[in-house]
């Protein structure tokens, strides 16, 4: 819900869960980021 020029105005939209292999692969990327960043802490010191 928002205001404009004195108006209350509403925005309403329908949106679909992810599949699960959509999550499997953003889980995969993510893992794949934490492990970068792990590997990048260690060798930082």
């Amino acid at each position: 819900m928002y205001l404009s020029h004195g108006l209350a105005k509403v925005e309403i939209a329908l949106a679909r869960g992810k599949k699960k292999y959509d999550k499997r692969e953003a889980l995969r990327k993510k893992e794949s980021q934490r492990q970068i960043e792990r590997t990048l802490r260690r060798r930082g010191r």
